[in-house]
């Protein structure tokens, strides 16, 4: 008698499954479901509204001579002569695009890696419901485009370590000259990786140094290219890259005298004269201080990829062993890991801060580590219904924790909208600490520099103006209480008590 196994075959799965396009449309779906759940932007996002504004009325050279770095913000508005809607909508769908294109690059990075369908598959997993990113396609950031561009960068990178091809050298310079576009951190790129070519073992020497050669050469005719049309079109860019980087240029600058200073907090605070005799030692200090920094970096990193998807990565590599990579593949996205990691630290040194948004291009290289990982472990469960039954609660519950939002109601920010554009007549001097409420009230030219304390706000107040102030439910705006020059015209609350309040200055 015989009998057929019906044991699910994820191979064969895979195989049959249309995994790009089918992940560039859930990509495009779980944009729009995350887009209509959240109509309020984020603050970030009216200074490139303004700035595309500004190129409609007057042109690029005033972006970029009041704006900075706002390519994405002219890019923007060309949209908008093609979209319907307005600029909002152009936005939309410009990221919209952009994490379409992320997704469909990660999915190539994957495939360089590993070139298994079961890889794809779990690559298409990692990047439609990874939270960090999710969670941010209804801002307004030209970082989108950054981190595609830049995977994308990769991917023509590995292609050309394999075969030499000066075509794939000139997509790789293409491809991050467009991600310098969006933000300069993609110049520390163009910088370092090519070097990483001569450390090759598995190329003779002589094929190393030429293929870092032409990877440089190509690289230097296109920039020396962009520089030539750009003073052509009389833009100076290296003055724009200064301005854009007018916080970090000098703090950069500063740097020794900083790690300095810095050695000096840090062995005041640990040691003494008394018990360690050599606390005064400026190496010591900055030993301590950069292993500090390295460490948040490292457990923000960890936050940015989610605790569950850090321990699987971790937990995959103890028990199966480092997963196995395409060799030039492997040691590409390494190069490119390193670069993204001393971007950040350096980041973190002179800034003193980082946030998972920074970290999101570091996120993204380590998760490509991810789906080899799990086509591994895979490989050697015993029990794949339990491995399955593991696997399909984690993309639940990332899906519902990205794409579902538990916050509190924005309706009393709505409210404040619809009752300035239906109560104020034109003309009329508002000042408020709430940037959709500038942008969206229609009285506030100037709305992508509102300032956000909302007592600094009234106190700049003069007679005649009405305020529309945002306040937080555990926030006291005692100025405004006791002030008797304001009279209170309209209040509107969510259900957690943060409130939009209208005052007239009398």
């Amino acid at each position: 008698m015989t009998t057929t196994s019906h044991r699910f075959d994820l191979t064969t799965f895979a195989a049959r499954l249309p995994i790009v396009p089918l992940s560039i449309f859930l990509s495009c779906l779980f944009s729009l479901v995350v887009i209509l759940q959240n109509p309020l932007l984020n603050d970030d996002a009216y200074g490139y509204l303004r700035a595309a504004e500004v190129f409609n009325t007057d042109g690029a050279r005033a972006v970029l001579e009041s704006f900075g770095w706002y390519h994405y913000s002219i890019l923007i508005a060309l949209l908008d002569h093609v979209v319907p809607g307005d600029l909002v909508v152009a936005a939309h769908v410009f990221n919209t695009a952009l994490y379409a294109l992320l997704t469909y690059a990660f999915l190539m990075l994957s495939r360089e890696l590993r070139a298994t369908p079961r890889a794809q598959f779990f690559a298409a997993l990692c990047i439609l419901v990874l939270p960090l990113t999710n969670e941010m396609r209804y801002f307004l950031i030209r970082d989108t485009g950054f981190w595609a561009f830049a995977i994308l960068s990769l991917v023509y990178l590995v292609r050309f370590t394999r075969s030499g091809e000066p075509r794939r050298a000139a997509q790789w310079s293409f491809a991050l000259a467009v991600a310098t576009a969006f933000r300069l951190e993609a110049l520390l790129l163009m910088a370092l990786v090519p070097w990483t070519l001569l450390l090759d073992p598995a190329m003779p020497l002589q094929v190393r140094a030429q293929r870092c050669g032409q990877l440089v050469g190509v690289l230097a005719a296109l920039v020396a290219a962009i520089l030539v049309v750009s003073l052509l079109a009389g833009i100076s860019l290296p003055e724009l890259i200064a301005y854009a980087y007018r916080w970090y240029l000098p703090l950069l600058a500063e740097l020794p005298e900083l790690l300095k200073a810095m050695a000096g907090d840090v062995g005041a605070a640990l040691f003494t004269p008394d018990n360690y005799p050599g606390s005064d030692h400026t190496a010591i200090g900055v030993i301590v201080a950069l292993f500090a920094y390295a460490l948040a970096l490292v457990m923000n990193l960890m936050n940015a990829l989610s605790l569950p998807l850090a321990l699987i990565l971790v937990s995959a590599w103890l028990s199966v062993g480092r997963p196995a990579l395409e060799p030039s593949a492997g040691r590409m996205l390494r190069a490119y890991i390193a670069v993204a990691a001393f971007a950040l630290l350096l980041f973190v040194v002179i800034m003193q801060f980082l946030t998972q948004r920074y970290a999101t291009l570091l996120t993204l290289l380590v998760l490509a580590l991810l789906p080899p990982a799990l086509d591994d472990l895979y490989g050697r469960v015993r029990n794949p219904r339990r491995f399955f039954g593991w696997l399909g609660f984690l993309v639940f519950y990332y899906v519902v924790d990205s794409l579902v939002s538990f916050g509190y109601s924005q309706t009393h920010v709505e409210e404040g909208i619809a009752w300035a554009r239906a109560e104020l007549p034109a003309g009329t001097d508002v000042k408020t600490n709430n940037f959709a409420i500038a942008y969206r009230s229609g009285h506030v030219t100037e709305y992508h520099v509102t300032q956000r304390d909302a007592e600094a706000v009234a106190a700049s107040s003069a007679s005649g103006d009405v305020l529309i102030l945002e306040v937080d439910h555990d926030r006291s705006v005692s100025f405004v209480d006791t002030n008797p020059a304001l009279l209170e015209l309209a209040r509107f609350v969510n259900e957690r008590g943060d409130e939009v309040r209208i005052y007239r200055h009398q």
